[in-house]
């Protein structure tokens, strides 16, 4: 029993250990300069900004999961498993996700930010009805009899690609800032779900089964799964592909009386077009019936032939289900499309509280979240900050970030969830972001630490 739970623990939940959907500590937290990839009219504390991997380089890597965790399904009582599956959701979601920043530079100039960046994004998206979880712990012989199954939106969607970004903020008057940020996508691989419709009904008299659905299915970059030997890669498409796209970033923070800022941003509009190696999977009409196959057949009570005639027949209505109608025209895919709306107050000089509300559109779904937090930065030198977020289908997460500077060297650390690495087996989420930055000058009053107008 406890092999069938793990077999549930590797779909919905392995990755977890390895790499989270939507960032939240790192936005507005101002010494460190990656703040403009969530809002792209924020400025950093430092003038003059370098970052170049492998040696100062910026990485970022984490899991969400909306159905179970570890422990619940590893627990002794087998009562806490049972009732966490049964409050799965017709649709549940793990998210991994990776970022690695190989270069960012960035640049004060009068009441301009210049950023400009490239950065390499791999992503992996399976979204999965509770009914399979709880089929394969079942069978289709308890609550799934007399009833269909409902494994509908099963769906992958995974991929990497560079991007190669420049952005501006612009600080308008005394007060505003706008910015925004223009991205050319170059696509590396993909796997896109854009159909699945899959449904199991099981008789309650004869139990005969009854299989339905469609698929559609598109992959870029990678062999065909019929013909590996037809594939090939040119190693100038690792940096400049034919999977081309385009993204932008758009932001605003205005800066009121009494240390009272609002801000707002919506990053990653845009999509890319996959044409490189690109083959699609398709059965439109998946049927299937199953009666069962005759005891003397199994057994050998019946003469040879009747034997083979009858599991040859289930062969071939097996193979037709799976077999698929191909196609090499190109697809497109969308950017996991992000807002941010935040309320922050500085309540002394270097102490600011705020809260911050924040939205991601994703196979077909949006997900939101909240979060408060305060923060205190002692010039570019230090930066601390702590929050309370909810979301990703979970209450309890603890979000913290450090930032330390020795002279232009900066280290930094932030997390959207540390009690993911204090209680891994507990928790829904897990997160962090660190890296290493040069950061010369200072853009920020001595009497208040804002940034510069």
């Amino acid at each position: 029993m406890k092999a069938t739970r793990f077999i549930i623990l590797f779909i919905a939940l392995f990755p977890i250990a390895l790499n989270a959907q939507l960032e939240h500590t790192l936005y507005g937290f101002k010494t460190v300069p990656q703040l403009v990839k969530l809002n792209p009219a924020m400025m950093p504390l430092s003038k003059v900004n370098v970052t170049l991997f492998p040696a100062l380089s910026s990485v970022a890597f984490g899991a969400n999961t909306s159905g179970l965790t570890v422990n619940q399904l590893a627990a002794e009582d087998i009562s806490v498993f049972e009732d966490a599956l049964s409050k799965m959701k017709d649709r549940n979601f793990l998210t991994v996700k990776n970022e690695i920043e190989l270069l960012h530079l960035g640049l004060k100039l009068g009441d301009n930010y210049v950023s400009g960046s490239v950065t390499s994004h791999t992503r992996f998206g399976l979204a999965y009805p509770g009914d399979l979880a709880r089929l394969i712990w079942e069978g289709n012989g308890k609550s799934f009899l007399g009833d269909r199954a409902n494994m509908d939106n099963l769906t992958i969607n995974t991929g990497s690609y560079l991007e190669y970004g420049v952005g501006i903020a612009r600080t308008v008057g005394k007060s505003l800032n706008i910015g925004a940020r223009v991205k050319y996508l170059s696509g590396l691989f993909n796997v896109h779900t854009r159909e699945s419709q899959l449904g199991l009904y099981t008789d309650s008299l004869s139990f005969d089964l009854v299989l339905d659905g469609a698929f559609d299915l598109r992959t870029s970059g990678l062999p065909n799964l019929n013909d590996t030997a037809e594939f090939s890669l040119n190693p100038q498409e690792l940096l400049f592909s034919n999977n081309n796209g385009l993204g932008l970033d758009v932001g605003i923070s205005y800066e009121g009386k009494g240390g009272f800022n609002v801000s707002g941003s919506i990053i990653n509009i845009g999509r890319i077009t996959w044409k490189n190696n690109v083959n699609t999977y398709q059965n439109p009409d998946i049927s299937f019936e199953f009666s069962g196959v005759p005891i003397n057949d199994i057994l050998g009570g019946g003469n040879d032939s009747s034997s083979t005639s009858s599991f040859q027949v289930l062969q071939d209505s097996l193979s037709s289900i799976f077999s698929v109608g191909q196609s090499k025209n190109p697809y497109s895919t969308s950017l996991p499309t992000q807002g941010f709306l935040s309320f922050s107050q500085s309540l002394f000089d270097r102490v600011e509280v705020g809260v911050l509300g924040t939205a991601i559109i994703q196979d077909k779904a949006i997900r939101m979240g909240v979060r408060a937090n305060g923060s205190i930065f002692i010039g570019k030198w230090l930066g601390f900050t702590m929050n309370y977020g909810i979301y990703g289908g979970s209450w309890v997460n603890v979000g913290a970030g450090l930032s330390l500077a020795a002279g232009p060297v900066q280290f930094y650390v932030l997390s959207d969830n540390v009690l993911g690495f204090i209680q891994p087996f507990d928790s829904k989420n897990a997160h962090a972001r660190f890296g290493f930055n040069l950061t010369i000058g200072k853009n920020y009053s001595k009497a208040r630490l804002k940034v510069k107008a």
